[in-house]
């Protein structure tokens, strides 16, 4: 699957005037700086099973993830690596942080309704209630679902072959098979300061 590589922003000295939260919405916002592309999750753990396989150079989480709301900008694109996708998460940064009932600093990449040789890709953040979300926006809730979750280490420029090793040679190897629904990857707030680690969550059956 393909995904965008969102964003890398600096931490700075935080105004005395200002909340903790609005001075981290503040730097999410106006400090970050664009990376290059590729999809994204991090995050949940509840109900976790831990999975480990000597076929595989990594080992699995296969758990029930409970309801996801996101909300966020999205946008069709065909299926492979695409430039527009930079531009949406461009886009979408301007609105991270000062989204209405904004659930934590996740930043969701998101590949969904796939058909055609298409997917729609969604750059997103969690929300507590979609009613609250401006209208110019996109909202999607995932079901609780069970879930298969898979670990990037290293180089960013590597994420494509993690995704092409998931589904020729991790999901076999666990006797997994490829369920339907949106398939993520979560950059979580460590991703701020350089931990490059990107969990891949793949629904599962």
């Amino acid at each position: 699957m393909i995904s965008a590589q969102p964003f890398r922003f600096s931490r700075a000295p935080r105004p005395r005037s200002v909340t903790p939260a609005k001075a981290g919405a503040q730097l999410l916002r106006n400090e970050l700086t664009i990376r290059t592309l590729l999809p994204a999750f991090a995050g949940m753990t509840d109900g976790r099973e831990s999975v480990t396989n000597p076929i595989m150079p990594q080992p699995i989480r296969i758990l029930t993830t409970p309801p996801l709301t996101l909300a966020g900008r999205n946008k069709t694109f065909p299926i492979g690596p695409s430039s527009g996708i930079k531009l949406l998460w461009e886009s979408f940064m301007q609105d991270f942080g000062k989204i209405e009932g904004q659930v934590g600093f996740n930043a969701y990449g998101v590949c969904h309704s796939f058909g055609g040789g298409m997917m729609d890709y969604m750059c997103a953040v969690e929300v507590k209630d979609p009613g609250q979300v401006p209208g110019y926006m996109y909202t999607l809730t995932i079901a609780a679902r069970r879930t298969a979750v898979f670990l990037h280490e290293g180089d960013i420029a590597g994420l494509s072959k993690t995704w092409g090793k998931i589904f020729d040679e991790w999901l076999p190897a666990a006797k997994l098979k490829l369920a339907q629904g949106p398939q993520f990857e979560v950059y979580g707030e460590g991703f701020n300061k350089g931990d490059d680690r990107i969990e891949i969550f793949i629904p599962v059956k």
